[in-house]
């Protein structure tokens, strides 16, 4: 009995962290990971928890960032590395999403945050 507990939590559990990972039509999920993590990484430790998710809305060119809790003011950078646009600035993570337009052009855009604790994470998305 205790074997179908654990086996029943572990699915429940892992149906709830997949279901950021799918979006909906017109929208892209941008997968946010600690900048630094390759550097820190250390056998038999649990995975960073990332306070950032991200999508692409294609109806809006625009990536709608939200944050899992309150971080403070989170200083944000994205590039097209294809034509080499940049947008930077900072957003108040104290409440809504923020919602960051950017040109609907086609390219490998780099997004990159700086939390005010100095924590760093980045995503990586194609535009076709």
């Amino acid at each position: 009995m205790k074997k179908i507990k654990n086996i029943l939590m572990s699915a429940l559990l892992s149906l709830f962290s997949l279901q950021g990972l799918y979006a909906e039509e017109g929208e892209k999920v941008v997968v946010i990971k600690p900048a630094c993590l390759a550097e820190t990484t250390t056998p038999n430790r649990a995975p960073v928890r990332v306070p950032i998710t991200a999508y692409y809305d294609s109806f809006t060119s625009s990536i709608i960032v939200s944050f899992i809790y309150d971080i403070g003011d989170v200083d944000v950078n994205v590039t097209n590395t294809s034509t080499g646009d940049f947008l930077e600035g900072t957003i108040n993570a104290y409440g809504a999403p923020a919602i960051i337009s950017i040109s609907s052009a086609t390219g490998y855009y780099n997004i990159h945050f700086v939390l005010s604790s100095g924590a760093e994470y980045y995503g990586e998305f194609e535009l076709e």
